[in-house]
């Protein structure tokens, strides 16, 4: 998988600027699209004045999604489709998604270097949209996964940190630096958390936001990804964390994660050390905009993924 070429350019690749040119394209190409039910999951209507016909939905009647996918992905990719699935069902949210599959699939390495004017067209549009609708910024929930929650940050600096919130679905890690002044950050939204689920391959250790979950260890391989990852180098981990959130959408009260130090979460010991009277919260979804700190848990290899309920 195109995964792999990651870790190659990775270890042995550096950014340089000869590499990124002119990509009009590609960014030409990128939508904002809007998903009214489960029936549509295929044919969203797209956020633009020649197709009005989303001008029709009362946008202040549900809470406001907007998702942001990863590399070598599109909307509905399988990367991300779990949340999108899960929303639809539970039918509490206007959801929308960024399209921006034409970059994703420009090397990675161009990718990455680029995701301010991938985020410079998003925020363009959700701009009009949120013009259009009169959705109070800090009722929108933003959720990117890999490369898509460091391409969203950029998306909530265009609004001034204003947006409600952003989670970041195990943020892509190859080519960003704890020092990566372009990275998602917490000064960015008015809450941000995240999940890690490859945590120093595909994804990174860094705690940039408000609360970081770091459900078993938060690297790879996660439970039930032990083969998969050995044929898709970490995939299957990288991709895991989607389930985790979509369930916690579903099943709210299945992951209760407790506060634990960082330097814990990776030992043998990390279940005791860090359940050893902690603060409890719930990761995911329902995860209080209060909640500040690192936290860990542990999953199921299988759907239920969630161990623990309230």
């Amino acid at each position: 998988m195109k995964i792999f070429a990651v870790f190659i350019l990775f270890v042995f690749g550096t950014v340089g600027e000869n590499l990124v040119e002119n990509y009009d394209r590609e960014l030409s190409t990128i939508k904002l699209l809007f998903y009214p039910n489960i029936l549509t999951i295929d044919t969203p209507i797209e956020i633009s004045s020649i197709d009005p016909k989303w001008k029709h939905t009362d946008f202040h009647a549900k809470d406001l999604k907007l998702m942001v996918h990863g590399w070598n992905a599109f909307s509905n990719h399988i990367s991300i489709n779990p949340v999108l699935h899960a929303y639809l069902k539970v039918n509490n949210s206007n959801v929308l998604a960024v399209d921006w599959r034409d970059a994703a699939e420009l090397p990675y390495v161009v990718a990455r270097r680029i995701i301010t004017s991938i985020a410079g067209k998003i925020c363009g549009k959700l701009r009009y949209f949120l013009k259009e609708t009169q959705v109070d910024i800090a009722n929108l929930h933003m959720i990117g996964h890999s490369l898509g929650c460091q391409i969203a940050t950029h998306v909530g600096r265009c609004f001034d940190g204003e947006i409600g919130r952003l989670t970041a679905l195990d943020p892509a890690g190859p080519l960003f630096t704890k020092f990566s002044t372009d990275a998602y950050s917490r000064n960015d939204f008015l809450f941000v958390d995240s999940i890690h689920t490859s945590a120093g391959l595909a994804g990174e250790f860094e705690v940039r936001g408000h609360a970081a979950f770091f459900p078993n260890g938060g690297i790879a391989p996660q439970p039930g990804c032990e083969t998969s990852d050995l044929i898709s180098f970490t995939a299957c981990s990288h991709y895991r964390v989607t389930n985790y959130f979509a369930e916690s959408i579903l099943l709210p009260t299945t992951f209760l994660a407790h506060q634990c130090e960082l330097s814990l979460i990776q030992l043998p010991t990390a279940h005791r050390n860090c359940h050893n009277g902690s603060n409890v919260v719930m990761m995911g979804e329902h995860t209080d905009h209060n909640t500040r700190g690192v936290f860990y848990l542990q999953t199921f290899s299988t759907f239920p993924f969630g161990k623990d309920e309230l």
